[in-house]
């Protein structure tokens, strides 16, 4: 069953916490100026800013907006908050706070603290627990339902008063009786139903675990097991495609059996493998009788997944669309975009120093891998960045499929990625290393090889893009 993952690596792939000790190290490292200085003048470079936590004031109930605290430091003296963009994918509000610095400043490494307010717009959406996520650092909220505060309101004196008001008014009070059989229940059932909560938490994949490998065209049925956790009982409820590869499933909403609260289900959709190779991926969530939607309780991201593997065929790797101009580097790529070969020198001087001090060997520079890295770093610089999953690539490929495809002899399945966009290679190995996940990466013990790739495209949003490979052999 698809394991509901938080938005560590499908909205920024980053999951920031405080910083790091060790972090420090690449701060002095000059040479990240260097790339800078390439274009004399132009646009600002883009960045993003590094947080190191965020506040969720509890919002009142019947709110329109929810207000964050966003709390981070920038880089240098020179780098400055740009634009905040805020987007709402299920119960998961997704926060992007921007960096702009002038291009090819000389400025003083001056680390600046800095506070952002953000407000998040929840009017209508349904009571239940939310997710909020800036640029990796993760906090949850609770939209509290509205009191029935007009329920005792029906069963007032009107319907005593009428009969002992004037005898006269019989006709008038006819009806009255008739109606107080209907107002007493009302008030109790309705309201009671309205605030129940709705959750659901997963329990465990029955059937195709995340990763399976099927073949294309191969049927198969994907069976999750998840809990009610919320209050409501579950009576007419349906499981719904929310977004992603639908994997050929007959239905998009099927009916799911009743289920009390606290009890367990196993819900099941029949697909098909897509015949396209590479990696699949689709999402579900719960829909109520009213077409209210809920997911999975914090900190997940509310959704369901299916996730299979499909092979590429035997010419899929020579079928592969050329990434680069030379695995080398440093010549011109697509759609004017360059890559910075001594920027990429200065991140494996850095890589290989972490890893030092940490107790583990250096990397070697590993072609296959280089060519992996540089078909993404060009692809983010040419077609943007995925906002859902910075790893796929604008042909659909994840860092694996473009593993297998480069031809690197090592095992494609244990290889892992890091990405960043905009601003400098000390910029980049600053989130890296802020970033559990991502540190995890560079300090990934059993790794032998590495692709680095560091493509920039003046006048593209981001200006600089960045992908590490990590290979096993």
């Amino acid at each position: 069953m698809i394991r509901a993952r938080s938005f560590k690596y499908l909205a920024l792939c980053a999951a920031f916490g405080l910083s790091l000790a060790a972090c420090a190290s690449p701060a002095p490292a000059p040479v990240a100026q260097a790339p800078s200085a390439t274009p004399p003048a132009g646009p600002p470079q883009r960045g993003l800013a590094v947080v190191a936590g965020l506040q969720v004031a509890a919002p009142s109930a019947g709110a329109a907006a929810v207000q964050v605290t966003v709390a981070g430091e920038l880089g240098d003296a020179c780098t400055e908050l740009a634009d905040v963009q805020t987007e709402r994918t299920g119960r998961t509000f997704v926060v992007t706070i921007n960096t702009a610095r002038p291009a090819g400043a000389a400025c003083a490494a001056v680390v600046k603290a800095f506070e952002k307010q953000v407000s998040l717009d929840v009017s209508g959406q349904p009571a239940g627990d939310y997710v909020v996520v800036a640029n990796g650092v993760s906090g949850q909220f609770t939209l509290a339902g509205l009191e029935p505060t007009a329920s005792p309101l029906p069963p007032t004196a009107a319907p005593t008063e009428a009969p002992t008001e004037a005898p006269t008014e019989a006709p008038a009070a006819s009806p009255t009786p008739a109606a107080q059989p209907t107002q007493a229940p009302a008030p109790t059932v309705a309201p009671a139903a309205a605030n129940c909560l709705n959750k659901a938490a997963f329990d465990r994949d029955v059937t195709i675990p995340d990763q399976t490998v099927l073949t294309a065209g191969q049927k198969f049925v994907k069976t999750w097991r998840v809990q009610n956790a919320g209050s409501c009982v579950w009576q007419g409820y349906q499981l719904i495609f929310d977004n992603g590869d639908k994997m050929g499933a007959a239905a998009l909403a099927l009916p799911m059996p009743s289920v009390q609260p606290g009890a367990y289900v196993e819900l099941s959709v029949d697909m098909v493998a897509p015949a396209e190779g590479g990696s699949h991926i689709g999402r579900w969530q719960f829909q109520t009788p009213a077409g209210q939607r809920f997911g999975l309780s914090v900190p997940n991201d509310g959704l369901l997944w299916v996730w299979i593997d499909v092979p590429y065929s035997g010419n899929a790797a020579a079928a592969a669309p050329a990434a680069s101009s030379g695995g080398g580097g440093g010549g011109a790529g697509a759609c004017g975009s360059s890559r910075n070969s001594a920027g990429e020198a200065d991140l494996l001087a850095q890589i290989n120093s972490i890893r030092a001090q940490n107790g583990l060997p250096a990397l070697n520079l590993n072609a296959q891998l280089n060519e992996a890295a540089w078909r993404h770093a060009q692809d983010m610089a040419c077609n943007g960045i995925n906002s859902l999953n910075p790893h796929r690539g604008s042909d659909g490929t994840q860092f694996k499929d473009r593993v297998f495809q480069a031809g690197y002899p090592g095992s494609a399945a244990r290889s892992r990625e890091n990405v960043y966009y905009g601003g400098t290679p000390a910029d980049a190995m600053d989130w890296w290393l802020n970033s559990q996940i991502h540190r995890e990466n560079i300090l990934f013990s059993t790794a032998v090889d590495i692709g680095i790739a560091y493509a920039v495209r003046p006048g593209s949003e981001w200006t600089n893009y960045y992908t590490l490979v990590f290979g096993v052999p």
